[in-house]
C-alpha cells in the first residue's frame, strides 16, 4: 500500500485543472479534490499522489485521510488546503495508511526544490518552463520507492 508517491508543486497558482474517475463509486481523493477546486475557484498549487491504495469505498475514514493529505501538504508549502489536490490509485476498500504519507511528505517537499536528476520525471512534468527550474527525485519509504 502507498508504495509509490508523487508530489508536484507550482510556484504560482494553476488553473484549468480536471479531476475525474470514470466509474462509480468516486474515491475519497476525487471527492476531496473536487471539493477543493470548488472552494478555490479552480485554482491549485500542489498535487499529492500515492499509488498502491486507491482509498476508495472507505467512507468517512477515507475522506479524513484525503483531507489530511491535503492539509499536511498545504502546511508544508505554505498555501491554503483547498489549493492542494489529492490523487490515489490502487486497490479499493482499503484505508490508506496516513503515517506513510506523513513519513514521505517532508522528503518529497525537500526533493521538489532540488535540481532535477531524473530525465523521465522532467519529461513527464514538462511544460513551457525550462527543465532546470524544476525539481524531481525518487524517494523510498519503508524500503519501497
Amino acid at each position: 500500500m502507498a508504495s509509490t508517491s508523487h508530489f508536484s508543486v507550482s510556484d504560482v497558482p494553476a488553473n484549468r485543472v480536471a479531476v475525474s474517475r470514470p466509474t462509480a463509486p468516486r474515491a475519497a481523493a476525487v471527492l476531496v479534490s473536487r471539493e477543493h477546486l470548488a472552494r478555490s475557484g479552480g485554482v491549485a498549487r500542489a498535487v499529492i499522489v500515492n499509488s498502491g491504495c486507491a482509498n476508495a469505498c472507505t467512507g468517512d475514514a477515507g475522506l479524513a485521510v484525503a483531507r489530511e493529505m491535503a492539509a499536511e501538504t498545504a502546511a508544508s508549502i505554505g498555501c491554503p488546503a483547498e489549493q492542494v489536490l489529492v490523487a490515489s490509485t490502487g486497490g479499493d476498500r482499503v484505508n490508506l495508511p496516513i503515517e506513510k504519507i506523513r513519513k514521505g511528505l517532508p522528503i518529497a517537499v525537500r526533493a521538489a526544490s532540488a535540481p532535477i536528476r531524473d530525465r523521465a520525471a522532467a519529461q513527464a512534468n514538462h511544460d513551457d518552463r525550462s527543465l532546470s527550474e524544476r525539481g524531481a527525485a525518487r524517494i523510498s519509504i519503508d524500503g519501497r520507492s
